[in-house]
């Protein structure tokens, strides 16, 4: 990619330019500053199953917290990530092709290890294409974990330091990033 084409993809998707950051937002600081502190319960995940096998590919995830709302972390669009309040919804058919199935995080997968754990913080993930709305690291009392949207996937990433990718720069941010 060129220069002048990855300066063009900066500049159209808000990504750092200039000292330009596009974060979250103050909704989604909002909400995991409420999480902080709490114990995490459970954790259902919306998960693709061909043949009935786990395909192994997670299109969202639910955190359930005690005496607070769910909520629902997913991608959007191709490289963001969003945190909504929602319950967790319903498996689909997708007849020949499989099922979307909802379930709890099984033993092995990387959200399963929260379960029982506080979260003591969570901060943005940011690329230089994107901003800070790639993902977030989210910080528990015995491990911490980075959860992406890249290239169409969601990434699960144990530890606290994001992954070094090809043509891409990974760093935490923080949620008050000003031009």
């Amino acid at each position: 990619m060129g220069v002048g084409i990855y300066a063009a993809l900066v500049a159209e998707t808000g990504g750092v330019a200039g000292g330009r950051v596009r974060v979250f937002g103050a909704e989604t600081e909002r909400i995991m500053a409420s999480l902080c502190g709490q114990q995490l319960d459970a954790v259902t995940v919306y998960q693709y199953w061909f043949e009935g096998s786990p395909g192994g590919e997670v299109a969202g995830f639910w955190l359930h917290f005690s005496d607070r709302p769910t909520y629902y972390v997913n991608g959007y669009g191709s490289e963001a990530l969003q945190v909504t309040r929602g319950e967790p919804g319903s498996t689909e058919d997708m007849d020949a092709y499989g099922q979307m199935r909802v379930h709890p995080a099984v033993a092995g997968h990387p959200l399963a290890g929260l379960v029982g754990h506080r979260l003591l913080g969570a901060e943005p993930v940011c690329s230089q294409i994107q901003g800070c709305r790639t993902g977030l690291l989210l910080r528990f009392d015995h491990a911490s974990i980075i959860v992406l949207m890249y290239c169409d996937d969601l990434w699960f990433i144990p530890g606290d330091t994001p992954p070094a990718m090809m043509f891409e720069q990974l760093t935490v941010g923080t949620w008050t990033a000003r031009p």
